[in-house]
């Protein structure tokens, strides 16, 4: 990540529908979900996935990604929910979080939202918890949740 930990100050959050052809960063977003651990240690989004989804991006000022959340609005699931450790606690991942929720409730009104999460990942329980998410399972290997949400 050339330039990764600049100290720019971010852009906006933006929005980018399925298949756009502008969807910028795509192979930063891909080496950051492949670092992640995987539920049964399969990779579920590879750029297929991230292209047919709704990205939701910040960067900072020069153009490198700082954050991100990519949305499989159809069932709607949260695939992936990223923040550069240089950026953490300042907001992107409630604010993420916030316009995941919105464009899930637009898409299906009155159902669910629903994500798999680390039971490790203690920071992101915290935010997935304060943003009204409530476990209700777990997937695959033991050591990993999944968390609803209610859209009504």
């Amino acid at each position: 990540f050339a330039n990764a930990t600049s100290s720019l100050a971010p852009t906006e959050i933006v929005r980018y529908e399925p298949a756009a052809p502008t969807l910028p960063n795509v192979e930063h977003m891909l080496r950051w979900i492949r670092a992640m651990p995987r539920v049964d240690g399969v990779d579920k989004t590879d750029e297929a996935a991230l292209r047919a989804s709704t990205v939701f991006a910040a960067t900072d000022a020069a153009g490198y990604l700082v954050a991100f959340a990519a949305l499989a609005l159809s069932t709607p699931y949260l695939l992936e929910l990223h923040v550069h450790e240089d950026w953490r606690r300042r907001g992107f991942g409630s604010r993420l979080v916030a316009l995941v929720k919105d464009a899930a409730a637009a898409a299906l009104p009155g159902g669910r939202l629903r994500l798999t999460v680390a039971d490790g990942n203690s920071p992101a329980i915290r935010l997935y918890d304060k943003a009204g998410f409530k476990p209700v399972g777990e997937e695959g290997e033991e050591g990993y949740s999944i968390f609803e949400y209610s859209l009504a």
